[in-house]
């Protein structure tokens, strides 16, 4: 199977909240790193993180791009009253996720004083 369609499917899983079946997209001593928390995961430990965490999601992939042993994702992840979107690096052995690099930020407005900034720049 291709990387491409490896992330898709790992996706789609994420979104059905399969986590009984998340961990198999992994190879056994795979890591998965969250550098805006500074947090650094095995894959147990990232299954029972999102397992664990409150609400439910939906997923929508933006872009799906690979680069040499590489996949880059950018998904939006939908709840309830917010939003967030996730920009994910997997690095593959074969057809096995090794590393996963994911940045997460969440959807908001402009901070009031950029749109101050901007008012005062166009007027």
């Amino acid at each position: 199977m291709n990387k491409v369609q490896v992330v898709s499917d790992f996706w789609s899983i994420m979104d059905k909240h399969n986590w009984e079946e998340l961990a198999s997209y992994f190879s056994d001593d795979a890591t998965i790193y969250w550098p805006n928390t500074k947090e650094i995961f095995s894959v147990n430990q990232f299954v029972i993180v999102n397992k664990e965490y409150p609400g439910s999601w939906k997923i929508a992939i933006n872009t799906l791009l690979e680069i040499e042993n590489q996949v880059v994702s950018v998904v939006k992840v939908s709840m309830d009253k917010h939003s967030f979107h996730a920009i994910s690096f997997f690095a593959f052995n074969v057809d096995k996720i090794t590393r996963l690099e994911e940045y997460w930020s969440e959807d908001s407005s402009p901070p009031i004083w950029r749109k101050e900034v901007l008012d005062n720049e166009q007027g």
